[in-house]
């Protein structure tokens, strides 16, 4: 099947809390339908969490440690509802470079 895109990326944020089968299936699909693409996953802070979804069972250090081991997430970020535009232009660059 041929792709309109071949190269990209596609960036999806999440909060991953007990990190589970539908978490990695759901990465896995996004990698799988577009396979040459770079898949970069923000993880929300405890904070951010909180306050949108309430208590957590697991902390912000091991809900990134569990998507790390995820192989099919390239670049892993911390996401908070202050630094969303920052981390866009961080990622700016990486992404027109790749146009």
């Amino acid at each position: 099947m041929e792709y309109a895109y071949k190269y990209g990326d596609i960036f999806t944020v999440g909060v991953f809390d007990l990190f589970h089968f539908g978490h990695a299936k759901a990465l896995e699909q996004a990698k799988k339908l577009y396979p040459y693409v770079h898949l970069t996953v923000g993880v929300c802070t405890d904070e951010d969490t909180k306050f949108y979804k309430g208590k957590t069972v697991m902390n912000q250090a091991e809900r990134l440690e569990s998507v790390r081991h995820c192989r099919y997430a390239g670049l892993k970020l911390w996401l908070t509802r202050n630094s969303f535009f920052d981390i866009l232009i961080f990622l700016l660059p990486v992404f027109c470079s790749r146009l």
